[in-house]
């Protein structure tokens, strides 16, 4: 496939192009073009949105919250878990990341209810924060850089655990 014809195919995106299926309580999210090479991986536990760096004022250097600096880490790892001996994609990136929440056990039931049936939203972290930090995290590991990702689709949604489902595609 050349690129322009691949750049009008991206262009042209339908939102009923995109299907949206449960998968063991998870959303997941499929495309109808293929992928060239594709990895797919998820981390359980609290999903963490990039964090803001904090700026030493003598010298300006930015430095980056612990936090988001280990998340990236876990999330490098897993990365390099799936893509074995494999070196860094070049070409158009389409990255698909779904990150679900637990429903807390103080809510009330009917608050609860709500939450199962996907009428409330979970709220933190933002859902570009969520982004960011997994097409940084994975830089230089799954692609060269970020640069290269053409299509990022995020959602977030209630569920049976907190978890962070990534699947990054060449296209």
């Amino acid at each position: 496939m050349d690129v322009d014809s691949l750049i009008k195919q991206l262009v042209e995106i339908d939102v009923n192009d995109l299907t949206l299926q449960r998968k063991q309580g998870a959303m997941t999210i499929e495309r109808s073009f293929q992928f060239g090479k594709r990895i797919e991986f998820t981390i359980y536990g609290k999903v963490i949105g990039k964090g803001r760096p904090h700026f030493v004022r003598k010298t300006g250097v930015a430095i980056t919250p612990t936090t988001t600096r280990s998340y990236e880490s876990v999330l490098r790892d897993a990365a390099r878990h799936e893509l074995g001996d494999q070196t860094p994609w070049t070409g158009m990136i389409a990255a698909l990341i779904s990150a679900q929440y637990k429903i807390p056990k103080s809510w009330t039931k009917t608050k609860k209810e709500l939450a199962e049936r996907q009428l409330i939203h979970p709220t933190k972290p933002d859902i570009d924060n969520v982004a960011k930090i997994v097409l940084d995290g994975l830089n230089r590991v799954v692609y060269e850089d970020d640069t290269q990702v053409v299509l990022c689709v995020v959602t977030k949604e209630w569920g049976d655990r907190d978890s962070l489902n990534v699947v990054i595609g060449e296209l």
